[in-house]
Formats: structure tokens, C-alpha cells, sequence
């Protein structure tokens, strides 16, 4: 917020003028965090984010196309909050007046969003939605719970629901309809390095606390489900046809739509 009112210059990073990508580059250097000095770039960098505005968190890059209707990164800002119940965000940019605050539900912007990306680790809330850390004050506060937590909580996919992790070490999961589950104690969440996570039991920790996958070519099956990760080249259609099935199915299952840019490394769940 120090920087609002800082002139636009394009390829400019500061710290007297910027262009948005040089505005993004130039705030997350000053935590010791390289971002290259691309919007397109950018959105290539840590982990795409997938659901609604209340699934982001502080510092979450947001990108946008430079036109209306195209699939193409023009554009990048950093997330503040969400707003309207969730439904909107604001976001901090370097825009042609100069670094300013802005709001997703303007038409502008509403027409051009086209997703965000995470380049620092999911957090929770700054003060505990729990009392003391107890986790048997969550059903009586579900709704409390819920409302404050959803902003800064891990949210991946439909199917995975929301976990708050907590600072005591201890963990809970919120689905979308707003119950809360309360696990074993001796159950622990897996966090893989591609950002999928799962719970392991006590019973499956005593056989192996590594989960092991077995991967060939781009293809992964965990359990019953299937993986797939995209690859140069890569399209829905082309990952369907591979897998006889359909674009929508495909969409479903990952929370996204035909037009979302399918970015090289990223996880698809088949089925």
C-alpha cells in the first residue's frame, strides 16, 4: 500500500514507477521471493489456484487477459480480500493510473479474470477461529468458523473440501456446505509436493508414512482415482480422447472450465 499512486511506466519495477509485472516482481522481491518480469511468466510460477475468490489468500497472484474473451495473460495484481460474501476480490496492480486497489466485480476486470496462482505457503487466519486451539468448540461455530477461516485455508479441488490447519498442530475439514469434520487424532494429511493432499490413517502410517505412487509416462493412479500431469502440448481435448472421455467430465472433476489454461506440470484428476 505504500506504493498506491506510483506512476505506470511499462517494463518499470520500481521502485519509482511500474509496469504490473514489474509492480508483483518488485513487492515479493523485497520477502526474498524471484518472480520474472512477465505477467505469462508469472502465472507459470508456484501452483494454480482452483475455486471461488474465498478459496484465495494474501499475496495469491491474480491475472487477467489484456483483451475481453481471450485466454491469454496480459495482466497481474497481488489479492487483498474477498468480498461480496466471496463472490469478488479486491487486488493491488500497477494499471495505466498508476498502482492502485481495484475490485474483480467491476465490469472491466470481470471479463478478464482468468485465474491465480499461490507462490507462497497456504496459511490459516491471522488470529485462530478456535478459542485456545480446542477443536470441540468447532460444531457449535461452524458458522463463525467457516466465515473467517475460508479466506486463508487450503482449498484444491471440489472433492477435497477445505482444511484448517491450526497452529497447535491440529487440523479439521470444512466442506463446501459449510459441516465440519473433526478427524482421529491419529490420522495425519499428506501434503504431496504438487500440492494434492489425502488422509492417512493409523494403521496405513504403521505400513508406510511415505505415500508411494507408481507413474508412468504423465499418468498416476492414487487409490482408485487417476491422475494425469499436463505435459508440453497438451490440450482437454487431447487429455480426453487419451482417456476416452469427455472435456465436461474432465472440467467436473477439476473444478475448471473448457477456456482455463492448462499450465505444464500441473495435476488432472481422470477419473
Amino acid at each position: 500500500m505504500l506504493y498506491i499512486g506510483s506512476p505506470y511506466q511499462y517494463h518499470a519495477s520500481g521502485p519509482n514507477a511500474f509496469d504490473c509485472s514489474g509492480f508483483t516482481s518488485f513487492i515479493f522481491k523485497q520477502y526474498g521471493i524471484d518472480l520474472p518480469h512477465s505477467s505469462a511468466e508469472q502465472a507459470k510460477t508456484g501452483r494454480e489456484v482452483d475455486g471461488l475468490p474465498s478459496h484465495l489468500q494474501k499475496g495469491d497472484l491474480v491475472f487477467f487477459s489484456g483483451r475481453r474473451k481471450s485466454s491469454t495473460i496480459g495482466h497481474v495484481g497481488i489479492f487483498i480480500e474477498a468480498t461480496d460474501g466471496g463472490k469478488s476480490f479486491r487486488f493491488i496492480h500497477a494499471a495505466r493510473g498508476g498502482v492502485m486497489v481495484s475490485e474483480l466485480k467491476e465490469d472491466y476486470y470481470a471479463n478478464r479474470y482468468l485465474g491465480a496462482s499461490r507462490v507462497l505457503g497456504d496459511f490459516m487466519a491471522e488470529e485462530s477461529p478456535v478459542p485456545d486451539g480446542r477443536l470441540d468448540t468447532l460444531k457449535a461455530q461452524e458458522g463463525k468458523v467457516v466465515a473467517e477461516a475460508a479466506r486463508d485455508t487450503l482449498h484444491l479441488k471440489p472433492s477435497d473440501g477445505r482444511i484448517v490447519l491450526f497452529s497447535n498442530g491440529t487440523w479439521a475439514e470444512i466442506a463446501d456446505d459449510g459441516s465440519v469434520r473433526v478427524p482421529d487424532r491419529s490420522a495425519k494429511i499428506i501434503l504431496d509436493g504438487d500440492g494434492r493432499w489425502h488422509e492417512l490413517g493409523a494403521a496405513a502410517q504403521q505400513r508406510n508414512t511415505t505415500p508411494q505412487r507408481q507413474t508412468q509416462a504423465a499418468e498416476t493412479e492414487t487409490g482408485s482415482a487417476t491422475y494425469h500431469t499436463v505435459v508440453k502440448g497438451d490440450t482437454l481435448g487431447k487429455i480426453a480422447a487419451r482417456y476416452h472421455t469427455s472435456v465436461n467430465a474432465l472440467c467436473q472433476l477439476n473444478g475448471i472450465q473448457p477456456s482455463t489454461i492448462l499450465h505444464i506440470g500441473r495435476r488432472l484428476r481422470i477419473r
